[in-house]
């Protein structure tokens, strides 16, 4: 493959009636509305602060230190462009299996 000539997005398929390719984008849909480019924006400009030591972890509180990894933290259960702030990678990630708020039933009740 020559230099310049590699594509992000991978061929799936020929469309039958022509030679045209149809292309599937690396990422869903919903990953792009989450993290585009206002996203990218609002995390370059937290970055700033982060690389000065300015910015404490909206989940522990604790300061991020400029060579920890850290992301831009969306509202539990909220929309794509809903955000906490900053917080440690591993502060956020370690919510990221949990439910924001506990079931509305019981889950041991016999009564279903």
């Amino acid at each position: 493959m020559c230099a310049g000539t590699a594509r992000s997005a991978s061929v799936i398929a020929k469309a039958s009636s022509s030679d045209t390719p149809v292309f599937r984008l690396p990422f869903s849909r919903e990953h792009y509305i989450r993290y585009g480019t206002a996203h990218r924006r609002l995390r370059k400009q937290w970055a700033r602060k982060v690389e000065r030591g300015d910015v404490e972890c909206w989940r522990c509180g604790k300061v991020i230190d400029p060579r920890d990894a850290w992301d831009l933290d969306h509202v539990d259960g909220g929309g794509p462009m809903d955000y906490y702030g900053p917080s440690h990678a591993r502060c956020n990630r370690a919510t990221n299996r949990r439910s924001p708020e506990p079931p509305p039933w019981d889950p041991n009740s016999r009564i279903w």
